[in-house]
């Protein structure tokens, strides 16, 4: 049975990337059987810096401005531009498709019926990259055996089951638009509504690091973020006024010890000179700390726009 799919690729200010990314796609598009497959650009860009981009590949994709900032209102712009599909791939304007990307996708979905299928992403470290990120272990992305399922998942390599997801009735929020975390409560509330995500080991797409992210105060800011953004999940999914009380003093305990624990991890590293444990004892201090932010109600905007 041939069904439609729509692949959205989100884009902002990245004219180079999403270059790149457009010319991994026509090959991986012609891997899938029985199916039609379109792509469609969503840029967040009120200027519309990936309009010629678009324009000038033969990827043919169909090019969709969408002006409200945000990466939540982009997502649901993608969603809005695939009403006539089956399924939704989205990646993101970073990546690189790989061989069987797609394919694979489809194929898990025909075989297990999911509401959505998670692949795989792999960060692309340069060779001379500072140790103490490489240590850190941020880059480091968990995989499983395809078919697992699980409770929630990155919209970065991610297919989407549009019938089931429309009648689930879920949608992209758009006050984590400039916070980040959207697709983590989209997925998480896609599964307390009963539907599945199931992983897809063989679909994998490439990360290469881009020069903003070869930084330790990034890596920071970004663990800070996460655990910000975890909090403020954990408490939007509370059921009343008593269980968000729960949730906010199991938090604040979570937060705590991320922050002892990554203290005493530390000086150990220091200690014994083993920057895996002073990396990544840090790297719990911060994510620590942005979760006892996220308690008390702080917003922590990573993905804020000047002006």
């Amino acid at each position: 049975m041939n069904v439609a799919v729509t692949v959205a690729v989100l884009t902002y200010r990245r004219p180079t990337e999403l270059a790149r990314l457009l010319d991994s796609l026509p090959a991986r598009l012609a891997e899938v059987e029985d199916a039609d497959v379109h792509v469609v650009v969503v840029d967040n860009d009120p200027d519309g810096a990936g309009r010629r981009v678009v324009a000038d590949h033969p990827v043919g994709a169909r090019y969709v401005l969408e002006p409200s900032p945000g990466i939540a209102a982009a997502r649901a712009a993608a969603i809005e531009q695939a009403c006539d599909a089956d399924l939704l791939a989205f990646i993101d304007d970073d990546e690189i498709a790989l061989p069987g990307w797609l394919r694979e996708l489809v194929r898990v979905w025909r075989a297990t019926g999911a509401a959505a299928v998670a692949g795989r992403v792999q960060t692309v470290l340069p060779p001379d990259i500072d140790p103490w990120l490489r240590a850190v272990g941020y880059f480091s992305r968990p995989d499983r055996v395809t078919g697992t399922r699980v409770r929630a998942a990155a919209t970065s390599n991610l297919l989407l089951d549009l019938h089931q997801v429309r009648e689930s009735g879920v949608r992209f929020d758009p006050t984590l638009g400039l916070s980040g975390g959207e697709d983590t409560l989209f997925t998480y509330q896609l599964t307390d509504a009963g539907r599945e995500i199931v992983w897809c080991h063989e679909s994998v797409v490439d990360s290469p690091l881009s020069a903003e992210r070869l930084d330790r105060t990034w890596a920071l800011a970004r663990a800070y973020g996460h655990g910000n953004t975890d909090a403020e999940i954990a408490l939007r999914r509370a059921d009343g006024r008593l269980d968000r009380l729960a949730v906010a003093a199991r938090w604040t305990t979570v937060g705590l010890m991320r922050i002892g624990v990554g203290a005493a991890r530390e000086l150990w590293g220091r200690w014994r000179n083993d920057l895996r444990h002073e990396s990544r004892g840090t790297r719990s201090m911060h994510r620590g700390r942005g979760i006892l932010a996220g308690v008390r109600g702080d917003r922590f905007h990573e993905y804020h726009r000047p002006g």
